[in-house]
């Protein structure tokens, strides 16, 4: 069974989302963080590395595009992450 199997998935605009809120606003600021994805990396991971909470996976995901988070990552791929200040401010609020 995936770890991904018991998230929740919300369709707005024909769109399949997943994550427990509705699509966020993911337009680029100063502050953005950056990841390079290295082998092995999961979405989880990079939640917990870059964002320190691995609950943050499906951020990782809207915040690049990743609609099937069964996708396996390519490695050398940069990805845009928000703060954790944003996160704070914004997503968890």
């Amino acid at each position: 069974m995936s770890r991904y199997s018991k998230a929740p998935r919300i369709v707005r605009n024909g769109e399949l989302f997943y994550g427990f809120r509705p699509p966020l606003d993911t337009s680029p600021r100063a502050g953005d963080l950056y990841y390079t994805v290295q082998s092995g990396d999961t979405l989880q991971s990079i939640a917990w590395k870059k964002l320190g909470d691995v609950k943050l996976w499906w951020v990782v995901a809207e915040f690049n595009g990743i609609k099937d988070p069964f996708e396996d990552l390519a490695v050398g791929t940069e990805l845009r992450l928000p703060s954790r200040a944003r996160i704070w401010m914004e997503i968890l609020d």
